[in-house]
């Protein structure tokens, strides 16, 4: 059997501090060159995978990320991005349109909930993404860790998921990461 997708964490580094983060033990490590990312997706697409979810870390903190999107896209490959939604800015939406990337934005409640799990000020900002992914009408889901700090309020969390037009959610259980972050 062929894969079909390949979900790849392309950088460990990110913006946040989320208490369960698991890609943080990645933040030290050196991510590839460009030139070394392309060959993976050209590889990736010749043994049949059709669709790459870049994930970190925040895929939004490399440089060359929409480069290697754009390459995806070249290749025929579908892809998306896995991301906090923190660093997307109308400029960010409009590339992020142009190469027709589907985006899983990761959204742990509403209000102060959500900033709980992130960090302050978190909430703030995930509203104006989501006014601005309507804006420009950019399809998106989200994903939801499941802890004791949120799993009380997933009905609110649903409810304000299908008002702002997400096309599905999934939810993951919190799996706390307990090594110190590097940031620590």
């Amino acid at each position: 059997m062929k894969p079909k997708l390949l979900i790849w964490l392309v950088t460990g580094k990110c913006n946040l501090n989320c208490k369960y983060c698991y890609a943080r033990r990645f933040l030290t490590q050196e991510e590839l060159t460009t030139r070394e990312a392309k060959r993976i997706v050209k590889e990736a697409h010749e043994i049949g995978v059709e669709h790459i979810a870049f994930t970190g870390g925040e895929p939004l903190l490399r440089e060359d990320i929409f480069e290697l999107l754009e390459f995806a896209n070249t290749c025929g490959v579908e892809a998306s991005i896995t991301t906090n939604g923190t660093l997307i800015t109308e400029d960010v939406a409009k590339t992020l349109k142009k190469l027709n990337t589907f985006l899983y934005i990761s959204i742990d409640g509403v209000g102060k909930t959500h900033e709980t799990l992130r960090e302050k000020g978190t909430w703030d900002k995930l509203s104006r993404v989501f006014e601005i992914l309507k804006k420009y009408k950019i399809p998106f889901a989200t994903i939801t860790t499941l802890s004791k700090s949120n799993y009380l309020v997933v009905e609110e969390t649903i409810k304000f998921l299908k008002e702002i037009g997400a096309e599905f959610s999934c939810m993951l259980p919190c799996l706390l990461y307990t090594s110190p972050s590097p940031r620590d």
